[in-house]
C-alpha cells in the first residue's frame, strides 16, 4: 500500500461508524467489566486482549463515531490526530487535540473519546509494556520529559505522569512514521510486524529529540510547590491559623485551597493547624516550666478544655503526663 492508497482508504466508507452511542455502550457492558465512576460507569478493558503474538495493536478510530465511554487500558496508548479535531476527556480534564497532535496515555488512566465528525481521523497505537526493551529505555536521554515518562510508567512504584501531549503539526517525519505504520498494518506482508515496531521506535525517538510537551508532569510539580507553601505558612502562622489570611497570601480562594488540602493530604486546614499547634506545645512542655494553660494560649488554643481534648487524642496522655515522662518517645502517637 502506498500513501495515495492509504488516503483513499482513510476517507472511504471503511472508516465510517454505523452505530449509535447506545449500541457502543451496550457493547462495552456486554463484553467488559463495568464499575461506578464519578456518577457514571468506567469500563475495564482487561489485560487478556489478544495481540496476536506481537506487542502492538494498530487501529483507525472511526469517523462520525459516537462517544466512546470512559474506560481504562492495561496498556500504553498513543493517539495521533491524522486529520480534523479530537476531544478526549482524560479523568476530570477535557483535552482538545488538533490535526498533527499526538498524546501518549499511561496505563490505567480513565479516559473517553467524544463524538467525531466525518472529517476527524484518529489513529490508535496500543502497546504492551514488553514493547519497551530494557536497552531501549536505558539509552533514552535523562533530561527528556518523555524519557522520564516512559521510565515512570514502566516502574511499579511512584507517582506516574498520566499523559504527554506533543504538538507535531506540520512535522513531516512524524506524519510519515504514522503513515508507514498504517500502510504495513493495512497491507500486511513479510516482516510487517517488525517494521511497525521499528517505525514506532523511530516515532518515539524523534519525539524525544525534537519536541516540547504539554503534560500534567508540570502540574504535579506546581501542586507540590503549593502544598509546601501551605505547610510553611501553617508552620509560621499556626497561632492565628486563619484560612482567609493564608488564601489571600497565596492568591487562591478558600474553596479551592480547602479542596486542594483535602485532596493532597486527606486532612482539613483546621486539622493541619491543630497538628502544628500540638507539636509546638510538646516543645514548650519539655523545655519550659510554663503552666499548661499558658502553653495552651501560646500555641493558639483559646479554650483549655479543647487543648486537653486535642492533646490527649493525639498523644494518648494528658499534657502533664507527657511532661513528666522523661522519655517522651515512649508516649504512643498516631
Amino acid at each position: 500500500m502506498n500513501y495515495q492508497e492509504l488516503e483513499a482508504y482513510l476517507y472511504s466508507n471503511h472508516t465510517v461508524s454505523t452505530v449509535d452511542e447506545n449500541t457502543v455502550f451496550q457493547h462495552f457492558i456486554l463484553n467488559h467489566d463495568i464499575v461506578p465512576y464519578n456518577n457514571e460507569y468506567l469500563t475495564i478493558l482487561g489485560s487478556d486482549r489478544d495481540f496476536h503474538g506481537v506487542n502492538h495493536i494498530i487501529s483507525v478510530h472511526e469517523r462520525n463515531c459516537p462517544k466512546i465511554p470512559m474506560h481504562i487500558y492495561h496498556y500504553i496508548k498513543i493517539n495521533y490526530v491524522y486529520h480534523g479535531n479530537i476531544t478526549i476527556q482524560l479523568e476530570d480534564k477535557k483535552i482538545a487535540l488538533n490535526k498533527g497532535d499526538l498524546i501518549i496515555i499511561d496505563k490505567h488512566v480513565p479516559h473517553e473519546i467524544l463524538p467525531t465528525s466525518m472529517d476527524d481521523i484518529l489513529i490508535n497505537i496500543i502497546l504492551k509494556v514488553e514493547f519497551f526493551s530494557e536497552s531501549f529505555i536505558n539509552n533514552l536521554p535523562e533530561e527528556s520529559i518523555l524519557s522520564k515518562f516512559l521510565k515512570q510508567l514502566l516502574g511499579k512504584k511512584g507517582i506516574h505522569t498520566h499523559y504527554l501531549i506533543c504538538n507535531t503539526k506540520n512535522n513531516q517525519l512524524v506524519h510519515q512514521c504514522v503513515q508507514n505504520i498504517l500502510c504495513e498494518h493495512l497491507d500486511t506482508q513479510i516482516c510487517s510486524s517488525e517494521l511497525i515496531d521499528r517505525y514506532i521506535s523511530i516515532l518515539i525517538t524523534h519525539l524525544i529529540r525534537c519536541f516540547g510537551f504539554d503534560t500534567n508532569y508540570h502540574s504535579q510539580k506546581k501542586n507540590e510547590e503549593l502544598l509546601q507553601s501551605i505547610l510553611n505558612y501553617i508552620k509560621n502562622n499556626y497561632v492565628r491559623g486563619n484560612l482567609n489570611d493564608m488564601c489571600n497570601h497565596l492568591g487562591y480562594t478558600s474553596v479551592y485551597i480547602c479542596n486542594f488540602i483535602k485532596q493532597q493530604t486527606g486532612e482539613t486546614f483546621k486539622k493541619l493547624v491543630f497538628e502544628e499547634r500540638l507539636k509546638k506545645s510538646t516543645i514548650f512542655l519539655l523545655n519550659t516550666n510554663y503552666p499548661v494553660y499558658e502553653i495552651s494560649e501560646l500555641v493558639g488554643f483559646n479554650n483549655l478544655t479543647s487543648f486537653y481534648k486535642q492533646f490527649q487524642k493525639r498523644y494518648h496522655c494528658t499534657p502533664n503526663e507527657f511532661r513528666s515522662n522523661i522519655d517522651a518517645s515512649s508516649i504512643k502517637s498516631n
